[in-house]
């Protein structure tokens, strides 16, 4: 572990000198003209604001549907008993599901589960 992190440190400062060493040579050459044209500076702006946009509505829209109440309903195979339960969907998971009121209700192999929209009075 230590010789990984040794190893990695040390190609970071060399790479460092490198860059360092090729940015003093070329720099009078770039005084004389434009890095990058402004068309191209413009667009890679706008790029990267659009996926900034899509990546913060995509994030929103994952936390709402994450937290949308949806009703669950516990069909036991031995005695035949329906229980419903009001769970966000992201509190769902293969072996058990928490309630809104915060209780954990673990499920067995043999219980059927029922996945419903919950109605919105």
């Amino acid at each position: 572990m230590l010789t990984k992190v040794l190893i990695t440190t040390l190609i970071i400062v060399l790479a460092m000198f490198y860059l360092k060493n090729t940015k003093q040579k070329s720099f009078n050459n770039v005084r004389s003209q434009d890095a990058v044209p402004s068309k191209f500076r413009y667009l890679s702006m706008l790029l990267l604001s659009l996926s900034l946009l899509f990546s913060a509505v995509y994030l929103f829209w994952q936390y709402q549907e994450d937290n949308k109440v949806i009703n669950v309903t516990v069909i036991s195979p031995v005695s035949n008993k329906k229980i419903t339960y009001h769970v966000k969907r992201k509190d769902i998971s293969a072996n058990k599901i928490i309630t809104l009121e915060g209780i954990t209700i673990r499920l067995s192999n043999q219980e059927r589960i029922i996945i419903a929209e919950a109605e919105i009075n």
